[in-house]
């Protein structure tokens, strides 16, 4: 079965499954069911779907003044609208999920800490791409504070890429190299967690790049090399 045949026949299932309890259930029982179903209509690329079913969660997670699962849901909002490259509307969510998740019932524990720190990181990740790297960095650091306090060496990971590249953007760049090395070391710790070598080899382009950028040509071409090596180890997995 295709992929693509696979997510449309879950879509369908859960269509049918929310049909079938829609009397039944609670409303945030059945805006979780709308936000899954926007999660796969996400990843099919069927966008006006994906933001029909996400404001039919976020409508009814509103009447249950459930804000963690209105937060949740604008971090969702906030990454699909930021790989469309509408930064913009991705910050305006991305403000909305790190308000609610910051109020929410329940947000000073693990759970309720892990999705601040995601929306945390998202609004971050936007900053950059915006040029924001200021508040990029002001951000990825708080989620940075949070990771390590609820022992996320993964979320660790993946911040301290982001924080790299913005200290890179703005010509630190030891304290890119920092933020490097240290993504670099979690992820050869971790490599069965990141389902192989994809994640060292994201990091080593980076570093390539920024050697390239200071001119060590030398320690450029090696991470480059590495980089390749590893790409072609993992060509099953992950390359962004």
């Amino acid at each position: 079965m295709s992929v693509q045949l696979y997510f449309h026949c879950l879509v369908a299932t859960l269509t049918l499954i929310m049909v079938d309890r829609q009397r039944a259930a609670k409303p945030p029982q059945t805006a979780q069911a709308h936000c899954i179903e926007g999660l796969l209509y996400w990843q099919l690329e069927q966008w006006p779907q994906a933001m029909a079913c996400y404001k039919s969660a976020i409508a009814e997670f509103r009447a249950a003044h459930d804000l963690a699962g209105l937060g949740q849901t604008c971090c969702h909002l906030g990454s699909m609208m930021l790989q469309r490259h509408r930064y913009g509307a991705a910050q305006r969510w991305a403000e909305i999920a790190v308000y609610c998740l910051a109020n929410a019932e329940g947000s000073t524990t693990v759970y309720g800490q892990t999705h601040y720190a995601a929306a945390l990181h998202l609004l971050g990740q936007i900053h950059v791409y915006q040029g924001h790297y200021a508040l990029a960095v002001q951000h990825i650091e708080q989620v940075l504070a949070i990771r390590h306090e609820l022992r996320d060496e993964v979320g660790e990971a993946l911040a301290l890429v982001d924080l790299g590249r913005a200290y890179q953007a703005q010509d630190q760049y030891w304290y890119a190299l920092a933020c490097y090395e240290g993504a670099l070391d979690i992820g050869q710790s971790l490599e069965a967690v990141f389902e192989g070598a994809w994640f060292e080899a994201r990091v080593r382009r980076l570093m390539a790049k920024l050697c390239r950028t200071c001119g060590r040509w030398d320690l450029a071409i090696k991470h480059h090399l590495e980089a390749l090596a590893l790409g072609r180890a993992n060509r099953h997995y992950p390359t962004g």
